[in-house]
């Protein structure tokens, strides 16, 4: 694959991250505000849903990059089959990328030729808390075609379609591939996206097109990436030969591992972020947390230093722009307040955006986070946070105890773990880096011993 597919392919993957990633905002959030002829399609669409018990459609995306004169068009076949109350077949086929997410009710199974690796785990009851799992939510988002899948197969699929939305707007009827169909435009913060919805009685979804542009404008002026503003990309997904009365035979819903793949342990495991990973602790674990002195977003000013021999202080590194990170915030936010009174202090220290961009993003979410302006990047760059979002824990005698990197599984439950360890005086940097020790030295000792044989 060359280069350039790689970045196209990065961008495909985050937009469906940007799309769904409202959704956890989505309870906190106005609700958008729908025309009346939109309201009417959404709501023929959220019954139909959510009486269809079975179904089968194959999905096309087909993404168009141009960069500095050169353009590039992939297409990325895919093939749902669905049955309630949990089985699922998805695969991925674009020549270069083949991806498989399989549940047959009981085993959920995934795998991802990039990695060559699949893992087999307990398949949840329902397809709602089947997409809570981020490692699906990245198997189906190639494309963006999983995020409108997901809407579908929600317990609310007019209300999931929504997720995020500010508002919908009713365009017309268009035919596509010679269906009338309801041309619907929606808007919201990250991008905003337009759906056809057949007009007959069945309201199948023909086409789906989200403006990825107006992302990576906004990602450009963010980041101050001007190559990146004159990036233009066109996605578009089409949903064709709808089966509503499937009739699935025995291996319908069955995983069939590839040959020479590699079964792992778990399903983040196939992406490098599982125990055989064994990543290196991070460079600044056990080490003094780097000085950090930023105005507040309220006003006032984050002396870090302040705080050492008092307070344990949460640093949530984090963007507007970055879908995982709204994701976050709410999550560590709330852990943070049931810990206040027992002196954990949280900073969001956002990465250079301003007041006119960060506060109506807050007051959208209904959160009072203390937020830290790192206008230059410079402590954004101290604290080595070249993903987002970062967060870092600093202990009460100012070392990094803690560094996590992305959105992670089951978040509210491990920060509120090492938050209760440091609270009871435990060096969690030390425990960290000696279990690394301990690990890599048995592991070298074993590779010594089978060279030897």
């Amino acid at each position: 694959m060359s280069r350039f597919a790689v970045v196209a392919h990065g961008m495909v993957l985050w937009g469906a991250v940007a799309l769904t990633a409202a959704s956890a905002l989505q309870a906190r959030a106005a609700e958008p505000q729908v025309d009346a002829e939109s309201q009417k399609v959404l709501d023929k669409f959220g019954k139909f849903y959510s009486n269809l018990d079975k179904f089968k459609v194959d999905v096309n995306v087909s993404l168009t990059v141009e960069r500095q004169g050169l353009q590039q068009t992939q297409n990325f076949e895919q093939k749902f089959s669905a049955e309630r109350p949990n089985k699922l077949s998805y695969a991925l086929d674009s020549g270069q990328l083949t991806a498989n997410v399989v549940s047959d009710g009981k085993d959920l199974a995934v795998y991802f030729s990039t990695f060559g690796k699949y893992a087999v785990e307990e398949a949840p009851p329902t397809w709602s808390m089947l997409f809570q799992n981020p490692v699906i939510l990245g198997s189906m988002g190639v494309g963006n075609a999983g995020a409108v899948m997901m809407a579908m197969l929600g317990d609310d699929p007019a209300k999931a379609l929504l997720d995020g939305a500010k508002s919908v707007e009713y365009a017309g009827e268009e035919d596509v591939d010679g269906h009338k169909c309801h041309w619907l435009k929606a808007t919201q913060e990250q991008f905003d996206w337009q759906i056809w919805i057949d007009a007959g009685e069945r309201p199948l979804v023909r086409k789906f097109v989200p403006d990825l542009q107006q992302m990576f404008a906004r990602m450009a002026k963010q980041n101050n990436q001007p190559a990146l503003a004159d990036t233009k990309i066109q996605n578009i997904v089409s949903y064709k030969d709808w089966d509503l009365a499937p009739e699935f035979g025995e291996d319908a819903f069955a995983f069939k591992a590839p040959e020479n793949a590699t079964e792992v342990g778990s399903l983040l495991e196939i992406f490098g972020r599982g125990p055989a990973a064994e990543p290196e602790p991070h460079a600044l674990l056990g080490k003094p947390a780097p000085p950090i002195e930023l105005e507040l977003l309220d006003g006032g000013t984050l002396d870090l230093a302040s705080f050492k021999g008092k307070n344990i202080v949460i640093l949530d590194f984090w963007a507007t722009w970055c879908g995982p990170c709204l994701q976050a915030m709410p999550i560590i936010d709330a852990v943070a307040e049931k810990y206040a009174d027992k002196g954990v202090k949280l900073f969001a220290v956002n990465l250079q955006e301003g007041p006119d961009e960060i506060k109506p993003f807050l007051e959208d979410a209904e959160l009072e986070v203390p937020v830290a302006l790192d206008t230059e990047g410079t402590v954004a760059q101290a604290y080595l946070a070249e993903a987002i979002p970062q967060t870092v824990i600093v202990g009460k005698d100012g070392t990094v105890q803690v560094v996590t990197i992305g959105l992670v599984p089951n978040l509210a439950k491990s920060l509120s773990e090492d938050l209760e360890a440091l609270l009871e005086g435990k060096d969690l940097a030390a425990e960290t880096l000696a279990e690394f020790k301990k690990k890599s030295e048995a592991k070298a000792g074993a590779d010594d011993a089978k060279a030897d044989e």
